[in-house]
This record gives structure tokens, C-alpha cells and sequence, in this order.
């Protein structure tokens, strides 16, 4: 783990950097900096047409890097910055094009971690910075997982656990009117409350979503998304090892290759989000066969929670098939 001053140096040298925030962790580079940039693409493994949420020190640097911004993104910024909440507004072109994706749109966002916006203050540029994970696996929100991922010696500024445990709520304002493009603390139910003149749109062109057809925050353990019921109906085959992820604090008769994997407060949908990837972490590490869940309900966080684990289960005709 390195100190800030380290990190920022590194950052000045155009290296990639594991970077704390309350959602998840990131790989920061300069956003300024097309090599470096390129850089934290390779090391991900991620498509150039995916483009990277940029971290800004506050809601004045807006105009830095943006153009024809409604008025009301300056509120919305005041209101839930910093925290979890990234706007996708057109861009002025400051920032390159690698970052944008080819767009013309950027996502900013200004995180609630101390020592992020420590960091972002004591430099003269902007971060460009995507989740601490290889594509399409299990994002990072412990230094310990970026270690398992890139290797004991990555530089990594230690802010312990995440907070809040997922992805950044999406939100895009580029046609002055607000669309969800990605679920997350901050819900679409809460904004509408705190902004009630915002108008919603649904048809969503998904900015930031990943392809529909492809696996996504998934751990090495195939995560199936069937009711354990109709499992246990099928011919489910004694030595395959389960882990059952139950948030109903509903006690079920499982088999023996069943492990039930329970939450403290299932009732409490962000406590279960700041744990959530920590488990599938922990599932990973004890060479589990599959991972059998409930989904939550579609409300609050739970719409978030629900859309990780669509993204990351497994597409199978039936649980039959995948298993025996």
C-alpha cells in the first residue's frame, strides 16, 4: 500500500493506480493523459468503446469540461456531490476522446472518500478511473482484492472497505431530460423526490451499460438466479458444493452440498450491498461449485442489487442441464 504522495507521483508519470472510493475501487489515471489512459484499458482488458467515469475535485469544475449544461445539473450536483452519482453531460472536447469512448457525452462524478479527494486536490488534473477489476469480474471494494487481481506490488492508496459497496448510480442529462443508464445507491425514486421538476425518460440508449448478451460482475462461481425449490426438484447431482445466498431471513431445509451464506441484517439492503462483493469474493476463495440466490425486491438498492446479478448469472436453459 502506498501513501498519497506516492500515488501521486505515480499519477504524474502517467501509471495506473488503485484508487478508493465510497462505491467501489477504481484503476485512476491521468484523464488528460491519452497514453496513460490506454494503459488502464490493457490492464482490464476492456473494450475502447467503453468509456471511463472522470473524477473531478467539485461541482465548479463542471464547465471545465462540459458545454450546454442544463441548470439543473448544478443543483443536482450540489445535492448529492460528493457521493455516488455520476451525470453524463456533453463534453467540450477538453477531455480525449479515448476516455469518452468516441462520445461526445462524459461522465463526472466527485466521490464522498477522504483520501479520493485529498488526492484530487493535490493535483492539477482530472482522474479517469474505472472499476479495480479485470472486464467483466467481481469489482473490487477491499486493497485485498485489488492484490488478488494485479498482484501483491500494484500501488493501491488504502481507504479500507467501501462504504457503500456498488457502482455509482448513472445518471444522463445530455437531452435535459434525466435517464437512469446505470442502478445504483442513489435510486430513481430518490431523486424524483428530492428533484420533483425533473422530467424522466425511459427509452434508454445505455451510455454506460454493458452488452445484455455478456457476463458481468461475475465471480469464477457460476451464479444461478433459480429458486431453490425447483433445484431441489430437479436431479441435482450430491457432490456439487452450493452456496446459497439467502436475504430473506427465511430458514430453508437445504441438502448437504447446500452452505447457506447468510446476511446479518437482511432487512437492510445497503448493509447487504457493502458486503456483497466481499461474499462472492469469499465464495470464490473456498472453490464453491455454484451460487444459488434469491433475487431482492424491485425497490430502493434492490433494483441495483438485482441488476448486478442479472448481469452477472449464468444463461442456461434450466438449472438441470447447467448442473448434472
Amino acid at each position: 500500500m502506498r501513501k498519497i504522495e506516492q500515488i501521486r507521483s505515480l499519477l504524474k508519470q502517467g501509471q495506473v493506480v488503485g484508487f478508493p472510493t465510497e462505491t467501489v475501487y477504481g484503476l485512476a489515471v491521468n484523464a488528460l493523459d491519452q497514453s496513460a489512459v490506454s494503459t488502464v484499458f490493457e490492464l482490464k482488458g476492456r473494450p475502447a468503446f467503453n468509456p471511463l467515469i472522470v473524477h473531478i475535485r467539485n461541482k465548479e469544475e463542471i464547465d471545465r469540461y462540459c458545454q450546454d449544461v442544463n441548470p439543473i445539473v448544478y443543483q443536482l450536483a450540489e445535492h448529492y456531490w460528493p457521493g455516488p452519482l455520476t451525470l453524463i453531460l456533453k463534453s467540450n472536447g477538453t477531455i480525449p476522446s479515448i476516455v469518452t469512448g468516441g462520445q461526445n457525452t462524459i461522465g463526472l462524478r466527485v466521490p464522498a472518500h477522504p483520501l479520493a479527494l485529498e488526492l484530487l486536490y493535490s493535483i492539477d488534473f482530472p482522474l479517469a478511473v474505472p472499476s479495480a477489476n479485470p472486464y467483466h469480474k467481481v469489482s473490487a471494494t477491499l486493497p485485498e482484492h485489488i492484490a488478488e487481481y494485479f498482484g501483491p506490488d500494484f500501488p493501491v492508496l488504502n481507504g479500507g472497505a467501501c462504504r457503500i459497496g456498488i457502482e455509482s448510480t448513472v445518471l444522463s442529462l445530455v437531452e435535459h431530460q434525466a435517464e437512469i443508464l446505470r442502478h445504483g445507491s442513489i435510486t430513481e425514486e430518490q431523486i424524483k423526490k428530492d428533484f420533483p421538476g425533473l422530467s424522466f425518460i425511459n427509452d434508454t440508449q445505455e451510455i454506460f451499460a454493458e452488452n445484455s448478451n455478456m457476463i458481468h460482475y461475475a465471480p469464477k462461481t457460476p451464479i444461478y438466479l433459480n429458486d431453490p425449490a425447483q433445484v431441489l426438484d430437479g436431479n441435482l447431482k450430491l457432490h456439487h458444493r452450493i452456496a446459497y445466498l439467502n436475504f430473506t431471513n427465511e430458514e430453508e431445509a437445504m441438502p448437504e452440498q447446500f452452505t447457506e451464506f447468510l446476511f446479518d441484517d437482511s432487512e437492510n439492503l445497503e448493509e447487504i450491498a457493502r458486503g456483497f462483493y466481499q461474499t462472492l469474493f469469499k465464495i470464490d476463495q473456498n472453490d464453491f461449485d455454484a451460487i444459488f440466490c434469491r433475487t431482492f425486491p424491485e425497490t430502493g438498492i434492490g433494483i441495483a442489487l438485482n441488476d448486478k446479478l442479472r448481469k452477472a448469472a449464468v444463461k442456461c436453459p434450466s438449472t438441470e442441464t447447467a448442473l448434472s
